[in-house]
Order: structure tokens, then C-alpha cells, then sequence
């Protein structure tokens, strides 16, 4: 385990930095990790990859802002690899499966279409930093855009951390579409479902109601024995098509959704870009 020097990791940071359009601030050293077997012949032997996981823990400088803070891989060019981590007590932990250039690094990914005074604005950021939600570029977040049923899909998966890849016969949804990954391993865990049999509509806007059933499920994948209290979810309930009521009722009950104006939730409403992100958030904060 070896700490590189200050010169070495803000180099590193550096060029981080400018690959990604992001601010970093490293929380203590950049190690770089190392394992090898020297036989008696001196035969040196490295070994990087594992089947089994080893776990690091670095302490998490009290002056940051831990919300922020996860644990990257650091290619020698900048690259950064999410690792991501477990807080608490000053500490975040993370399983890893290959050896080299590891820190917990504060990640600060700043919009200049999220002021500061935007009601979303904290929670886009701590969800960027978890790297949940992603810019429409390296400037740009559109957050009051209709979100699209594709980058939803795409949220869930990320936010589940689904790895099980499928197979998507949807005619619309081709493999070479950048979302192909994860409405594909969405529809395998059933998360989501297709307009039709044949079609996903994966540049449609999602409603409201569309999104919460899709919440519901990932949330009915996680806790599938959860009991819900049965609340009246809002004035308008009669306009939540029959499928989806429950859904509205229990992602109600949850505190995942709230309406938009009073008490209406208005289910053939389109969702928004900042909208998907703050019930993501409060999704994983249950």
C-alpha cells in the first residue's frame, strides 16, 4: 500500500478533473495497492484481479462533505472508475476485485443549469455524485426537460445497481442505442414493460403515473413482503388509469411522490428531469 506523493495525485486529480468537467478534492492520499508473491528463486508473480473481493476503507475527511464522497479506481490517464462505498462513522468501506490506484475523492458535479437556488439543486448533485443521474452534456442537466421512459429505465438500473443483462425484443430498442443495457436488464428483473408486446417507446415522455409504477416495482423487487397502509393518495384518484392505482396509493403511503398542485397528482402529466431524480432520491432514502 503505497501513498502517492502529492505531486503524483494532484497530477492524477488533474487530469480527472479536466477529462470529466468536475471538481474533485481527494479525502486523504491516493494509495496505489499492490500484491505479490516472491518465491524462493525470486520469481516475482502479481497478482491484480480476484474472485473474492477485498475490502478498502478510507477515512473521510471531516471538513467534506461526506454525501459527496465514494471511493474511485484512478486509471494512470485520468480515468475514473466508480466504486462507490459504504459511510459510517467517519469511514466508507467498498469491495474491490483488482488491485492499483484507489482514493475516496468528494465529487462535485456542478450544472449551470441548477443554480444554487433551484428547489432540485442539492439533490442532483449528491445523485451525480453517486453517478445516478447524468448531464444531457458536460455543462448542461435540462432539469425542467420530460424526462423520457429510456432515462428513467436508466436511473432505476443505476440506482439498483443491476448488472443481470437481457435480452430486449422490443422493435424500438436496438443494441446499438446507448439505453439498450438497461431497458434490456430492466425488463429482465421486471421492473418495466413495454407500451406494447413488440414496442418500449424509449424516446417517449413518461407520465407521472408510468414513472411511480415503475418505482413501485423496483421498490416490490426489494421488500416483497412489505405491507402498505391504504391511504386516499390524492384528489384526482379517479384519473390514475386502473393499473396504476395501487402503485400511486403505495408510492404515496412511501412519501416517494407528492402532488403538484394541493393535492392533485396529475398522472398523465409528464414527468421532469429534476422531478425523476428528487423521487429517486427520496426512493433511496427509505
Amino acid at each position: 500500500m503505497k501513498p502517492l506523493s502529492d505531486n503524483e495525485a494532484d497530477t492524477l486529480i488533474d487530469k480527472s478533473q479536466q477529462s470529466y468537467n468536475v471538481d474533485l478534492k481527494p479525502s486523504g492520499n491516493v494509495y496505489e495497492f499492490s500484491l505479490q508473491i516472491v518465491t524462493g528463486g525470486n520469481e516475482i508473480t502479481s497478482l491484480k484481479n480476484f474472485t473474492t473481493p477485498i475490502t478498502l476503507r478510507f477515512k473521510v475527511d471531516p471538513s467534506q462533505n461526506a454525501k459527496l464522497v465514494s471511493i474511485y479506481y484512478i486509471a494512470d490517464d485520468g480515468t475514473l472508475e466508480f466504486i462507490g462505498g459504504t459511510y459510517a462513522n467517519g469511514v466508507i468501506s467498498a469491495e474491490i476485485y483488482h488491485f492499483s490506484k484507489y482514493a475516496a475523492i468528494e465529487y462535485t458535479k456542478n450544472f449551470k443549469d441548477v443554480p444554487n437556488v433551484h428547489w432540485a439543486k442539492n439533490v442532483i448533485t449528491e445523485l451525480a455524485s453517486r453517478h445516478i443521474v447524468t448531464g444531457t452534456s458536460s455543462t448542461d442537466f435540462e432539469p425542467e426537460r420530460q424526462i423520457t421512459r429510456a432515462e428513467f429505465t436508466a436511473l432505476l438500473v443505476r440506482a439498483l445497481h443491476l448488472t443481470d443483462n437481457g435480452n430486449s425484443n422490443f422493435s424500438d430498442v436496438s443494441v446499438s442505442d446507448w439505453f439498450y443495457p438497461e431497458v434490456s436488464t430492466a425488463v429482465k428483473s421486471g421492473i418495466v414493460e413495454g407500451k406494447s408486446e413488440t414496442t418500449f417507446a424509449p424516446h417517449a415522455s413518461i407520465t407521472r403515473e408510468e414513472m411511480v409504477a415503475m418505482l413501485m416495482r423496483a421498490y416490490e423487487k426489494q421488500h416483497s413482503n412489505a405491507a402498505m397502509s391504504s391511504v386516499t393518495a390524492f384528489d384526482d384518484e379517479d384519473a390514475i388509469s386502473s393499473w396504476a392505482t395501487t402503485y400511486v396509493k403505495n408510492a404515496r403511503a412511501l412519501h416517494f411522490v407528492e402532488g403538484r398542485e394541493g393535492n392533485l397528482f396529475i398522472p398523465q402529466g409528464v414527468g421532469t428531469r429534476a422531478e425523476a431524480s428528487q423521487v429517486i432520491y427520496n426512493f433511496l432514502g427509505q
